[in-house]
């Protein structure tokens, strides 16, 4: 799939028999599942398993300002949330997988905190709340078929917990109904990222147009996404560092992803694409550092108490002396303090 521009200026998904399918912010609907305090809220049960990638991708504030891009287009918002009566439903697989899981913890339960919408997501006066949802697929058993049918629905944008779960089967159901589909690829999230990337990646581009909430908020803009290509390949760039998490909580992130990131090939993980699109916004070189001693925090202050970009320059960087240890028969070795460490190694 692509995204071209159509005659009439709008933006167009055109697939692979080359059909155009453009997209009308009028005719346009965003869908968004699941966003409430169980998973998106310290305390909920869900949250723990999903705070860390809520971190990475920024998902809940792209979603909010995709929101309000979508209300001042007049694209509609639609809101699904997952409510479960406390006596649970008469599904034949309650004592299975996830329906199990939600049963015996008692999720999502109608009338509590635990199912009310986060406040960044709190449904304004013309968003449409679906009901009838108890299950992965938003439209089984619900009314937002019925509901996107009466707004003349042609488009759907689909962003939810959790990608390889809600958004997987209600984007499946969408697109054999015969909706143009586009899904957000950080409008979503998982439990952990080697499931984000085996979906956003693979199984989301079998029955949809992937797209970044920026690339979404463009087309419903009229505008053509920039960095959208064949099949709109994702600009997947790790955001650890523009999180919020203390040094503590990414310490901890890193430590835990660790096996899971070695996993992941590098073509998956990086990408010239991201590199490219990097530069293209700040043409200039990125220079991490840890404020952990007196020089390094002094440098942070400099950094962060102005807001403008100011350029510098680097010397360096420069390998150790002792790399080149093995070209010589016989060394005289002068270090003090901690140097005597590598001296000696």
């Amino acid at each position: 799939m692509e995204v071209e521009e159509a005659d009439s200026g709008q933006a167009c998904v055109r697939d692979d028999a080359l059909v155009e399918k453009e997209v009308h912010s009028k005719k346009t609907a965003l869908i968004l599942i699941g966003f409430e305090n169980e998973f998106a809220s310290p305390g909920g049960k869900l949250h723990y398993g999903v705070k860390w990638e809520l971190s990475r991708t920024g998902m809940l504030k792209k979603t909010a300002m995709l929101a309000e891009v979508a209300r001042t287009t007049g694209a509609h918002v639609f809101y699904v949330p997952y409510i479960i009566n406390e006596k649970a439903s008469d599904h034949p697989n309650n004592n299975l997988g996830i329906f199990k899981d939600c049963r015996d913890n008692n999720l999502f339960i109608s009338n509590t905190w635990n199912a009310e919408f986060i406040n960044e997501h709190k449904p304004q006066t013309n968003d449409i709340v679906v009901e009838g949802k108890t299950d992965l697929d938003s439209f089984h058993g619900s009314n937002l078929h019925e509901l996107l049918q009466e707004k003349g629905i042609e488009t759907i944008i689909i962003g939810s917990f959790l990608t390889n779960c809600s958004v997987e089967s209600t984007m499946r159901t969408a697109y054999e109904i015969g909706y143009n589909v586009i899904t957000l690829t950080d409008g979503t999230v998982c439990n952990g990222r080697c499931q984000y990337l085996a979906s956003t990646e693979e199984t989301i581009k079998m029955c949809s147009t992937p797209m970044s909430c920026q690339q979404a908020s463009a087309v419903l803009l009229g505008n053509m996404p920039t960095t959208c290509n064949k099949f709109c390949s994702t600009t997947i760039i790790s955001t650890y560092s523009q999180s919020s998490l203390s040094l503590k909580e990414f310490t901890a992130v890193v430590l835990a992803r660790k096996n899971e990131e070695y996993k992941l090939s590098g073509s998956i993980l990086i990408r010239k694409e991201a590199q490219d699109d990097m530069h293209q916004r700040y043409q200039t070189t990125q220079v991490f550092i840890a404020p952990l001693g007196d020089w390094t925090k002094r440098v942070a202050k400099e950094i962060t108490k102005e807001n403008h970009l100011r350029s510098c320059w680097l010397r360096g960087p420069y390998t150790s002396p002792y790399s080149i240890a093995c070209n010589f028969h016989r060394m005289v070795l002068v270090a003090s303090g901690i140097g005597i460490t590598p001296a000696l190694g």
